[in-house]
């Protein structure tokens, strides 16, 4: 019987390593906006999710002023390449102190010293980072629902943003668009 625990053991330790290293080299890399493909020494730590408890936010609203988000307009002449970058940093700019309150869920906070979905906006991580911009949608729809910055952070937190991840940004774009010229 332990001969047998023993094998099972073996064969699961080979297969998760197979699993493990053809994950490793099918691992799609967006650097700089450059599509590559990943050999195992590439793997940017942004493509690894956050466990929730490791996801930094701040649990209060802002007692001062925030810092501003980078200006959409200088995506808006390339709005054919930037599109989906131009409508996140738009909502950023509308929903500061909800972003202000939200986790990130891409590893930011250990790349880049974020702590919060907007340090995502303040910089440039949001032009390229694609969990970042669903995150922003998703707390833009939720807060449009009238949600409040914990009830969006516990949707997130139970991983409802996670969904959004087979929408196409692109159309979203399209249609935040239309429906903010509408309302103009």
């Amino acid at each position: 019987m332990k001969q047998y625990r023993r094998i099972a053991i073996l064969l699961m330790l080979l297969l998760a390593g197979l699993f493990v290293e053809s994950a490793a080299l099918s691992v799609p890399l967006s650097v700089g906006g450059a599509d590559q493909q990943a050999s195992p020494q590439q793997v940017d730590p942004r493509d690894i999710p956050l466990a929730p408890k490791d996801a930094p936010y701040h649990k209060h609203p802002p007692k001062g002023p925030l810092p501003a988000t980078i200006d959409p307009a200088q995506f808006k002449d390339k709005l054919k390449d930037k599109l989906q970058a131009y409508v996140a940093y738009s909502i950023a700019a509308r929903i500061e102190e909800v972003l202000y309150q939200e986790p990130c869920f891409c590893p930011c906070n250990k790349t880049d010293g974020h702590k919060s979905l907007l340090d995502c906006y303040t910089s440039r991580h949001g032009e390229f980072c694609e969990a970042c911009q669903f995150q922003a949608f998703f707390c833009f729809e939720e807060h449009k629902l009238g949600k409040s910055p914990k009830q969006i952070r516990k949707a997130m937190v139970q991983g409802k943003w996670g969904k959004w991840g087979s929408m196409d940004r692109e159309q979203y774009a399209r249609d935040y668009l239309a429906t903010t010229a509408e309302q103009k």
